[in-house]
């Protein structure tokens, strides 16, 4: 399991943390890069980990299903 795999593990406080924090702040990438280019980036970078533990929280039960990982072909 990887390290973001670990943070978004059940339900995490720090991804439903940082989900709240970005709505409260109630501010658009491009409206942050005026203001902050390093919290541009910041904010995309958190906005990509919370996208990827939603997606996550769905594949996770499907690979789960999979005996073996055969869902790998191999040519």
């Amino acid at each position: 399991m990887s390290g973001v795999e670990e943070v978004c593990g059940g339900g995490s406080l720090q991804v439903q943390t940082a989900k709240g924090l970005v709505k409260e702040m109630d501010i658009t990438l491009e409206e942050m890069r005026e203001k902050s280019r390093a919290g541009a980036g910041l904010l995309k970078f958190v906005t990509a980990v919370t996208g990827y533990c939603d997606v996550l929280k769905e594949v996770r039960p499907k690979r789960e299903k999979v005996p073996g990982r055969s869902y790998l072909f191999c040519s």
